[in-house]
């Protein structure tokens, strides 16, 4: 094949074809590069020897000979002593010299395509046109409302909807689809909605029987309904969906929980109380109610701070709802020996009514001097428990009260 003059940079014609040519797209992809690299430099000019091209490549000779052989075997590059000449495109993109060099780039059967890229792209955009136009002249749904109390059921067109503050009315319908029997008597009056925060919605549809009487059926969804224009409201359903309002509790359930020892974010819990209040619908004085008993919980256990979880688990676990409410502030305990009634007394105020009247109210005195007092236990159990957790709040309530210093438990029998 005889050189030609170098492919000019705006030969698009020629590039597009090369880009096309099935022999080109079975080089391997060093060789393909390599091979629009040279059209590029081809452009400014006759390209350079060897060694001058591998530098404008920024290839090593040997790099550019190994990428050089599969360009050559295909027919597209020819060696001219020590340059590299770009073969002319009309001849090497004719059938016969397609199927000359085919077999020395791959020994693969060559592919029969219908057509190039280009017309593959524009059949595929026709195509997409095609169908959106289709989309876009199919008819509107029917909608099928199905209404307690009617003969049969209701089916319209909705071809217009007017917007309207009260929620969204059904315009002007449309005959029936045939198939279907239209009852004259029986027809959908409105479609209303009414939505309050974020709380689920309640529908109500009014129509007419076949007598003539107007009526409205109420459809309810699950969650809490809240009342639509044509429903009366339920007084069980209440709950206080305002924004405020549940941001100045969120504020009261902050200023009572316990600090834990590490970082307690704000706003994750924030936005974990107001989804509790706001979508679920629960009363945000229950959690504000249930978080004091804990905090006093772990004040009165002597819990640890890196046992107490953060306000965003403990609310995400719904742990509210495993405290019951505080009870009503129990008689002050008392016991069978005066002797230890004010003693009893002031615990109860210390470590509270409960654990005092569970491990204080069975004790007995058995020994008593000016320095020392011996109490006795009904059980080892009571006694090591004492021993182990309330010993100093003991022996600090006797030496209150009665002016002793020394406490010892012992166990009856």
């Amino acid at each position: 094949m005889a050189p030609t003059p170098p492919i000019g940079r705006n030969d698009v014609a020629n590039l597009l074809a090369l880009i096309d040519d099935p022999v080109v797209q079975r080089l391997p992809p060093r060789a393909f590069r390599l091979l629009v690299n040279l059209m590029g430099l081809a452009g400014a000019g006759p390209l350079p020897d060897r060694g001058r091209l591998a530098w404008r490549l920024h290839l090593t000779e040997s790099a550019l000979a190994r990428d050089l052989a599969p360009l050559v075997a295909a027919g597209r590059v020819e060696e001219v002593r020590d340059r590299v000449v770009l073969v002319e495109f009309a001849s090497c993109s004719s059938p016969s010299a397609q199927e000359a060099t085919a077999t020395a780039v791959s020994p693969a059967p060559k592919s029969s395509t219908d057509a190039g890229s280009r017309e593959r792209t524009r059949a595929w955009r026709a195509r997409r046109r095609s169908a959106a136009a289709t989309r876009e002249a199919q008819p509107c749904l029917p909608l099928v409302s199905l209404v307690q109390g009617a003969v049969g059921p209701v089916v319209t067109d909705v071809t217009a909807c007017d917007v309207t503050r009260d929620g969204v009315t059904a315009g002007d319908a449309s005959p029936s689809p045939q198939g279907v029997t239209r009852e004259p008597d029986q027809g959908l009056a409105s479609v209303t909605e009414s939505v309050t925060g974020v709380t689920p919605r309640r529908e109500s549809l009014s129509f007419q029987t076949p007598e003539g009487r107007q009526q409205t059926q109420t459809l309810r969804r699950e969650g809490v309904a809240v009342t639509g224009r044509d429903a009366s409201p339920d007084p069980a359903d209440a709950r206080p969906t305002g924004i405020v309002p549940a941001r100045a509790a969120y504020e009261r359930f902050r200023a009572l929980y316990p600090k834990p020892s590490g970082m307690d974010p704000r706003k994750p819990a924030e936005q974990e109380f107001l989804r509790l209040v706001l979508r679920e619908g629960i009363v945000p004085e229950r959690i504000v109610a249930a978080v004091a008993p804990f905090a006093e919980q772990v004040r009165r256990d002597r819990v640890e701070p890196r046992y107490v979880p953060a306000s965003a688990r403990w609310l995400r676990e719904r742990r509210f709802e495993d405290i019951a409410e505080s009870p009503a502030p129990a008689a002050a305990p008392t016991s069978s020996d005066p002797w230890l009634a004010p003693v009893i007394a002031r615990l109860s105020r210390e470590i509270g009514a409960g654990d005092a009247v569970a491990w204080f109210s069975r004790l007995a005195v058995v020994k008593r001097d000016p320095h020392r007092v011996t109490l006795a236990a009904p059980t080892r159990f009571v006694a090591e428990t004492i021993e182990v957790r309330f010993a100093d709040r003991l022996r600090a309530a006797v030496a209150a009260e009665h002016g002793v210093g020394g406490v010892g438990i012992t166990v009856i029998g």
